[in-house]
């Protein structure tokens, strides 16, 4: 009887394992089209805007209202086309799950010098100082995924900067057995006790004043979790946070 109950119970979990991995591959598709089939009349949209500007300058009816309406629809549509883009990298990263997560051994300090020299700061923010602490150079990982953690990371901190003090940012690593930490604190403006519960939520934002569509973090945890590690932060709402990425240190 034990034996027979042994197995119903392993037949009803591959049974159900069997329909998740259905669900999430359709939930896959989904995305993936819908950001597809999206692209079309948002781009039809775009170049109509485009098309109403050069059609109202002609008429000489563009006035400050009319161009502060146009404006709004255009960073509308903008607003889209990133969100448009988030879902498919969301598809993408599901899809790449598959793959090793550590095919590379990978120079840190080369992908930071890499990030820091391609890192556009919004316009409005202080250009941030950031000081570097390496005690571990080296990590097996994918680099594109570490690359794609690394400038999410670095990113929010810059976009994040409390507007009243001088942005600074401490990047470091270290080996905890058995996990390399990687750690990226800053100064900013920080989030409450009951936010930081929400951070790694998808679509999930809550500063207003700087462009995003709350999908990095999100993303950013779905890789570490899915190659072995994990993501913990500490936060004080005006004061700063620290984010502490673990990765697998086999190397």
């Amino acid at each position: 009887m034990q034996d027979q109950l042994a197995e119903r119970q392993q037949s009803a979990l591959e049974n159900k394992n069997t329909e998740l991995k259905r669900i999430n591959l359709d939930l896959d598709n989904f995305i993936y089209t819908a950001s597809h089939d999206l692209r079309s009349p948002i781009t039809n949209i775009e170049g109509l805007m485009v098309f109403l500007k050069d059609e109202l300058t002609a008429a000489d009816a563009l006035n400050e209202d009319t161009e502060e309406l146009l404006k709004r629809v255009v960073d509308s549509v903008d607003r889209f086309k990133r969100t448009i883009a988030d879902l498919t990298e969301i598809s993408r990263m599901q899809k790449g799950f598959t793959e090793s997560a550590a095919d590379d051994i990978i120079n840190i300090q080369d992908v930071y010098d890499d990030i820091v020299a391609d890192l556009a700061i919004p316009a409005g923010l202080k250009t941030c100082s950031i000081h570097t602490n390496l005690e571990v150079h080296q990590l097996k990982f994918s680099r594109k995924n570490f690359r794609s953690i690394l400038f999410n990371m670095i990113s929010n901190a810059v976009k994040f900067q409390h507007p009243d003090r001088g942005c600074m940012i401490t990047l470091s690593t270290r080996l905890e057995e058995p996990y390399v930490v990687l750690s990226i604190k800053d100064n900013g403006m920080g989030v409450n006790e009951s936010q930081q519960e929400q951070l790694f939520t998808m679509f999930k934002r809550f500063h207003d004043h700087v462009e995003g569509t709350g999908v990095g973090l999100y993303m950013v945890k779905r890789i570490l979790e899915n190659a072995g590690g994990k993501i913990e932060v500490t936060s004080t709402e005006g004061k700063g946070s620290e984010f502490k990425l673990y990765f697998k240190s086999a190397m």
